[in-house]
């Protein structure tokens, strides 16, 4: 994710039963599904996993959000990447902009 979409989506955390959870405004919450299913749907068609890669806070409001919708989906820590993985990077990032209309994910040039 950029980090536009991090903060964007910490705005939106809220509790339910003692936990945190994703409580996306509706225009956001398509363009993050709609995205995600986009992106998901070519990976698996490659035979690939989705996996998101998250920040500590924000990798289980993740999931449990968009695991509903992404029933495949990984939501992983990205601490925990970069400290076993220095030299990877992502294919994709996932920008959540108002302005793109549907959001998208942005392919990482490497």
């Amino acid at each position: 994710m950029d980090r536009a979409a991090e903060d964007g989506l910490r705005k939106a955390l809220g509790q339910t039963d003692g936990e945190a959870a994703l409580a996306l405004e509706l225009a956001t919450a398509k363009r993050f599904i709609s995205t995600l299913e986009a992106h998901a749907s070519g990976l698996a068609a490659g035979g690939h996993p989705t996996v998101l890669i998250s920040p500590p806070d924000l990798r289980r409001p993740l999931y449990e959000f968009a695991s509903r919708f992404v029933p495949d989906l990984w939501v992983i820590n990205g601490a925990r990447v970069g400290a076993r993985h220095a030299g990877s990077s992502p294919s994709a990032t996932l920008d959540l902009s108002p302005a793109l209309g549907e959001g998208r994910m942005r392919r990482e040039t490497r």
